[in-house]
């Protein structure tokens, strides 16, 4: 099964079945296999609606985002779980981030014994999941948080032990927010382990903790201290900068590009770091089930709108272009590493790299234009593609890791100057400035 996901809208009110045949087929187009569905407590999501989803080879998780001051008891929720159960749901979260404030009542949060508290709320959900056959998932704590994540999730893992919820333990599932938080994709990667000077709430200058896109790294760590079984986690809201529902600047551009990033991640592609283009990004393991994009769509009228991969005109933004470009036409791309690296030739690790005009907008920067001009490069370069296998990218100083670098470009738009570099540190340079049919002609006869 595909690991790309998309959380779907951010309410309840597009359960529709001409709501499940407008937008399964645009996720269909993404690859997706996964897609998280906020529920009522005291209606389920309709039957049609889920099962439209399931017949199209989407797995849903069903998200009840219920507050910690009046938090729903498993009697009043049988019913829905039950129903869910009937119907083929497999995965379901239980509340949101209690390791924040913004969830509990004053009193509720300044009362001690606050993990315990939670998992009095938690436990009797998880079971009554069990019993439906649903695995449940323990929900995405706010990174760092008022009470610190990582020690939150240890604390309860802990206490579920205590307790002896022993099947709790073989079953549960962790999930986490994918937060960037203006790092690198590869920030934290490798968890304590690898950083260990990292302490609850001091991260010593030069370090790195969990609050970044590898947050799963540092979860899986302390779960297999707890559980019997590998664990899994699905990885909420992949490459958000930070929550987007607070008020806060976004550079839209890099958020796109670095969900582009994650998409040829979640494939178990090899792609290299935007801020540090001589370096990959660190692989997403096994153990992260699924990665879910923030957002398929909003209605026009909510800020989510401006998150979303399909707009409320139903226009695809830039992230979901590319990825359904290479999706649908194999076509490798931008930064993705997949040629075979030269034997003994440590300077060109790249065997072969096309390298397209990025205009004045730069590599990272997916403007609606930018898309619309790499496209029929794309298209025009596919048999090449498909025969050789290169690299392809908008990027000179990853060029010149490759032995040989096709430019498809005119002088104006990549100067020769910068060709010569290329030759001058031992790279085998070839220009060609058709472009449509006549470029893809060229590249026929090669």
């Amino acid at each position: 099964m595909s690991r790309i996901g998309f959380h779907y809208f951010p309410d309840t009110l597009h359960y529709r079945q001409s709501d499940a045949e407008r937008w399964l087929p645009e996720l269909v187009s993404l690859g997706a296999g996964w897609l998280i569905l906020k529920s009522d407590t005291r209606r389920a999501i309709p039957e049609a609606f889920l099962r439209t989803v399931l017949q199209a080879g989407i797995q849903p998780v069903v998200h009840f985002d219920s507050s910690l001051v009046h938090p729903p008891v498993a009697e009043d929720l049988a019913q829905v779980i039950n129903s869910y159960g009937s119907w083929g749901v497999k995965h379901v979260i239980f509340f949101d981030r209690p390791n924040s404030p913004s969830v509990w009542s004053a009193a509720g949060w300044s009362q001690q014994n606050l993990v315990d508290r939670f998992l009095d709320r938690l436990i009797p959900l998880a079971n009554l999941a069990m019993e439906t056959g649903i695995t449940p998932v323990f929900p995405p704590l706010e990174p760092g948080g008022g009470f610190w994540d990582t020690s939150f999730l240890r604390l309860a893992l802990q206490g579920l032990k205590n307790r002896h919820q022993v099947d709790l333990l073989k079953n549960i599932a962790l999930s986490a927010y994918g937060w960037s938080h203006l790092h690198s994709l590869n920030w934290g990667s490798g968890g304590s382990e690898r950083w260990m000077e990292a302490r609850p709430y001091v991260t010593p200058t030069g370090c790195q903790d969990q609050r970044g896109f590898h947050i799963f790294d540092w979860y899986l760590e302390i779960a297999a201290d707890f559980l019997p079984n590998d664990p899994h986690c699905f990885l909420l809201q992949a490459g958000q900068p930070g929550d987007p529902s607070r008020s806060q600047p976004v550079d839209f551009d890099t958020l796109q590009y670095d969900e582009y990033c994650i998409a040829h991640l979640l494939f178990d592609e090899t792609i290299h770091d935007p801020t540090a283009p001589h370096r990959l990004l660190d692989p997403i393991p096994s153990e992260v089930q699924a990665g879910f994009f923030w957002l398929l769509s909003a209605d026009s009228d909510t800020s989510e709108s401006a998150f979303s991969w399909f707009k409320p005109d139903g226009q695809p933004n830039p992230s979901a272009r590319m990825l359904r470009n290479w999706l649908q036409t194999g076509v490798v791309g931008v930064n993705q590493l997949i040629s075979t690296p030269q034997p003994g030739n440590p300077d060109h690790p790249i065997t072969r790299y096309v390298l397209l005009p990025s205009y004045e907008w730069g590599v990272a920067d997916w403007h609606l234009e930018a898309i619309r001009v790499a496209d029929w490069h794309l298209e025009a370069i596919r048999p090449y593609v498909k025969k050789y296998q290169p690299t392809v990218g908008f990027s000179p100083s990853e060029a010149a890791l490759a032995a040989e670098v096709l430019v498809i470009a005119t002088e104006e738009e990549i100067p020769e100057e910068i060709l010569s570099h290329l030759r001058t540190i031992g790279c085998k340079v070839e220009r060609i400035q058709e472009n449509g049919i006549s470029l893809a002609s060229i590249l026929a006869e090669r």
